[in-house]
């Protein structure tokens, strides 16, 4: 099912099976945005030139020409972080310092092998030890010209780029994009017409609006422990000393 509307940051088509993200078609997308808005403040304000703030850059580029990062499979819950720190005895693997990020040595698996206790240098340095380098395509070079052009215009060439004003506008074409959503399938149910397992699922979506903030993240985490104590039993049975 095709929506009326575009993604704010390609103009590609937006279906209902991508419109968990309602103002983008993709993650990748998503996040392309969310990095121009991010450069640019960065340009503005000159942290652009702090040597850590330009390795971060590099790895979030990197990710972003890729086609993006899956944030959510790598997100870790409080549990499992736990396990990690309490394991690593809070220090970094690599050089023994203040540990600050939980790394996954190979994929998204959240089993404790795939995680390591790191700080933020060595996780930098290991991220890019994993990057592999490509000979990039035609396609690629566009998509890289067009976003430094997007980083360096004076002015904001889409709306979703502009760092100033989008926390702003994103909640009210965010509420705009929802409602022709609710609109669109709760039209089919009323005229009794057959829903598509992705119309099944957008229905189900806004019943999930409908909870708190709250009770959507207690949800959340809940699942989130549920899953990696069914997937990695020894592992979730795991006591630190």
């Amino acid at each position: 099912m095709t929506l009326p509307y575009v993604c704010l940051n390609c103009d590609e088509e937006v279906t209902l099976d991508t419109a968990a993200y309602k103002l983008y078609c993709s993650e990748g997308c998503s996040q392309e945005a969310e990095l121009v808005r991010y450069l640019r403040r960065c340009t503005k304000d000159g942290r652009i030139h702090e040597p850590d703030v330009a390795k971060a850059i590099q790895i979030r580029l990197a990710a972003v020409m890729a086609g993006g990062y899956p944030k959510q499979a790598r997100c870790i819950p409080p549990k499992i972080r736990a396990a990690v720190i309490a394991r690593d005895n809070g220090q970094c693997r690599a050089c023994g310092g203040p540990g600050t990020e939980i790394h996954h040595i190979n994929g998204s698996s959240q089993a404790l092998g795939n995680l390591q206790l790191l700080c933020d240098p060595c996780h930098n340095k290991k991220t890019m030890a994993g990057m592999v380098m490509v000979h990039p395509d035609e396609k690629l070079q566009i998509k890289s010209l067009l976003f430094r052009a997007r980083v360096g215009a004076e002015q904001p060439m889409r709306i979703c780029g502009d760092e100033e004003n989008w926390s702003g506008q994103w909640r009210r074409l965010m509420s705009e994009r929802e409602d022709e959503l609710a609109r669109l399938v709760e039209d089919k149910i009323k005229n009794r017409r057959p829903m598509t397992k992705q119309e099944k699922r957008y229905w189900d979506q806004l019943c999930w609006r409908s909870m708190s903030k709250e009770e959507r993240e207690e949800l959340e985490e809940a699942q989130a422990e549920a899953d990696w104590e069914r997937d990695y039993p020894e592992e979730a049975a795991y006591q630190p000393a």
